[in-house]
């Protein structure tokens, strides 16, 4: 299964060493990486087929990743080929903002999105959030993104069945969203503190990246992550 790394600063931060770090599981993703970040309202994003290890290409997106929110995804091919357009995280405009979303798991059976323009089963997903998001707050009255993020989620595994397997990364650059639904491929969190000038963290990873206290998040419960704090952990999903 690909690996997922996600960082929510307090302020404009960077993570290069981390980020590094992370790249060594590459190993057993070797299909291509990507990274995301949000700097002043921005979304940047670089992202290669090859396996992050293999050239400098990854160590200076690394090298420039710097804001309040980073996604980082390496890639094990599972469905779709080795493409750049297969990376992740991948992106859409949505509802006047930049989404991105990064997914490690398998949802075999999703539809074809009409804006999906790669082939794997990841980008599916996040257009098919995208779709109920968009659905629970056309309702009518006033509805937060936690809550269609969580209306998403759910009508994907009341659709697919329980059976299938995510880890999510879903930002629109102002909160990170997180969410773990794999017994064999947990996720967990932890916490940095700020140093002088460096901006306090909370890291989220399908790998115990550094040393640390690594807590694992609790499985399908929706954590949310802004300005390097732990703002909301939903409840569980059934």
């Amino acid at each position: 299964m690909c690996d997922l790394l996600g960082i929510s600063f307090s302020g404009e931060g960077k993570a290069v060493g981390t980020l590094l770090k992370f790249g060594d599981f590459s190993k057993k993703n070797p299909d291509g990486w990507g990274i995301a970040f949000y700097q002043k309202g921005n979304l940047f994003i670089r992202k290669n087929p090859e396996r992050a290890k293999k050239t400098d290409k990854f160590y200076k997106a690394a090298s420039l990743a710097k804001g309040n929110i980073i996604v980082v995804h390496l890639r094990e091919a599972t469905k779709g080929s080795v493409r750049e357009i297969n990376c992740q995280p991948f992106k859409q405009h949505f509802h006047g903002k930049s989404w991105i979303f990064a997914h490690n798991g398998d949802v075999p059976e999703i539809e074809v999105h009409p804006r999906t323009m790669g082939e794997t089963d990841s980008e599916n997903v996040f257009n098919f959030i995208l779709d109920r998001i968009d659905e629970y707050q056309s309702r009518g009255e006033a509805r937060g993104i936690f809550s269609g993020i969580t209306y998403g989620i759910q009508k994907l595994l009341g659709k697919y069945g329980k059976k299938i397997t995510i880890n999510l990364l879903i930002s629109d650059g102002d909160l990170l969203y997180i969410f773990n639904h794999s017994l064999s491929k947990p996720m967990y969190f932890l916490k940095r503190e700020r140093k002088g000038d460096t901006a306090s963290a909370i890291l989220v990873s399908t790998r115990k990246i550094t040393d640390g206290e690594w807590k694992k998040i609790p499985e399908d419960r929706l954590l949310v992550l802004g300005n390097g704090e732990v703002l909301l952990l939903g409840k569980k999903l059934k």
